[in-house]
């Protein structure tokens, strides 16, 4: 099994002690408008009505799916250093610095 390093520069945004609540604490936490969003408005708008109502709703036999398409196809832009992150859960979600191809 390959474990994946996490890079020193990461930040550790939302800890594991939240447990199933992770998803809920991190868009309670991040500006929405940093969120670069890679899929169609009618997935993010799924995506965001399915995690607001959280795991406890009716909804929740879709929570870790919509949390799943998050992970895939989110981004976080810091606008103050204009770094660009993608989001990596091991427990903790972490922002991990996207690096460019050179």
């Amino acid at each position: 099994m390959c474990e994946f390093e996490i890079p020193e520069d990461s930040l550790c945004f939302v800890d594991s002690h939240h447990g199933v609540y992770v998803p809920i604490v991190f868009f309670a936490t991040v500006k929405h408008d940093a969120l670069v969003w890679m899929c169609s408005d009618n997935n993010k708008e799924w995506v965001q009505e399915t995690l607001k109502d959280g795991c406890d709703s009716e909804m929740g036999e879709d929570y870790w799916e919509a949390w799943e398409m998050v992970l895939d196809h989110v981004q976080v832009l810091d606008k103050d250093t204009m770094i660009l992150y993608s989001l990596y859960q091991d427990s903790d979600l972490w922002l991990i610095p996207v690096r460019s191809e050179s």
